[in-house]
């Protein structure tokens, strides 16, 4: 009776999703479909028949539709799914809770990066190594705090994660990664657990602080300078957070770092300052606001570039049409910049490859060169 009831129950799971009679790779692939799905009693008779609960496949494997080429076992994607229910019954028949998927990720890092707090907490109460190491080099506690999961950080910090583990690669720890992708509330509850505010810097990271500025979150830099972080500290260029402002067009945010004490005139490794940054990425009203509180118009970095010949000289991905060059040289111009200037490779800004100089940009640069002639005394 038994038996027959069993081969009832399998008939219809075969009618019904399309289950095969044998084959341990044909069950081994409708486990991971039932773990995905959530189906219970399936999983225990596909375990019954002897699946394979280690078997990985990508979702792309079983729904053709599907645009996933990663591997996981059935545990990583109940995990990553959220059904608890299916986790704790693969958990209870032998699941590796260390097993990883394609991207060397575990179950617990997977979860993670779902925003499945509940898989979370029961990956973690089953022995879930909450400190492994997984596709960027980064924990569990890393990239919660990178995908801005604060309930996934409480829980991990809850038990014991480690807050400056930057694994294998530079990416930096969860505090810099959270100021990174803009997790103000994250950000405050790593600093209020005890996050090292500046553990990058020598190491070859960025800091909390120069992420932040570089991607314009100014609430997270006012966060950051309230709990006495360096205002000079800097990122493996020797980019102070005034210095990323600047250079990617962050002008709030320079703003803040300005009213707040950041030295003006300082220096990355290879001598440009705030200005030069800003010049270099044709960031107009940024190298306005600079000159405006007082910056060194004529600062030359190491290669002898002024801001003038890098406004006039460089390229920008994001100014094609060049009118963010044509609107800095003008500015730039109009404060007096030296319109002779040279660098050590001999260029001034009007001797820049032609290709440099959009239309806008040449008339500017040629109505300056006569205004030079003529204040010379020069032939036009």
């Amino acid at each position: 009776m038994k038996k027959a009831l069993h081969a009832l129950v399998l008939f219809f799971l075969f009618i019904i999703y399309g289950l095969p009679a044998t084959g341990q790779g044909s069950l081994s692939v409708q486990l991971y479909r039932a773990a995905r799905e959530g189906r219970v009693e399936e999983i225990q008779l596909l375990l019954k028949r002897g699946a394979n609960i280690e078997a990985r496949f990508a979702d792309g494997e079983i729904w053709p539709y599907v645009v996933d080429d990663i591997k996981r076992t059935p545990l990583i994607a109940a995990a990553v799914s959220g059904n608890i229910e299916v986790l704790q019954l693969l958990l209870k028949n032998g699941a590796n809770i260390e097993a990883v998927d394609d991207n060397n990720n575990t179950a617990l890092i997977a979860a993670s990066i779902a925003g499945q707090t509940e898989a979370v907490r029961q990956l973690l109460k089953n022995g879930g190594n909450v400190n492994a190491i997984g596709a960027k080099g980064e924990t569990a506690l890393a990239c919660a705090a990178e995908e801005g999961k604060t309930d996934v950080v409480q829980v991990l910090l809850d038990n014991s994660a480690d807050m400056e583990a930057t694994g294998n690669m530079a990416n930096g720890t969860a505090l810099i990664l959270a100021a990174k992708n803009g997790h103000a509330d994250i950000v405050h509850l790593l600093l209020y657990r005890g996050a090292k505010i500046e553990p990058g810097g020598s190491s070859g990271y960025e800091t909390a602080l120069t992420v932040a500025a570089s991607n314009g979150y100014t609430e997270i830099a006012r966060i950051l300078l309230g709990n006495d972080t360096n205002i000079e500290a800097r990122n493996s260029l020797g980019q102070t957070a005034l210095m990323e402002a600047a250079a990617s067009g962050q002008t709030t945010a320079a703003l803040l770092l300005l009213e707040k004490g950041a030295n003006i005139e300082s220096r990355s490794n290879d001598g440009r300052t705030a200005l030069l940054w800003a010049a270099f990425g044709h960031h107009t009203s940024v190298a306005r606001l600079l000159l405006e509180k007082g910056a060194n118009l004529e600062a030359a970095a190491e290669d002898g570039d002024t801001a003038l010949i890098a406004a006039a000289c460089g390229e920008s991905e994001n100014d094609r049409d060049g009118r963010e060059k044509a609107g800095l040289v003008q500015l730039l111009l109009n404060k007096g910049a030296n319109f002779g200037a040279q660098n050590k490779a001999g260029l001034t800004p009007m001797t820049c490859p032609n290709r440099m100089h959009p239309p806008a940009v040449a008339a500017l640069l040629e109505q300056a060169s006569r205004v030079k002639k003529m204040a010379a005394g020069k032939p036009q």
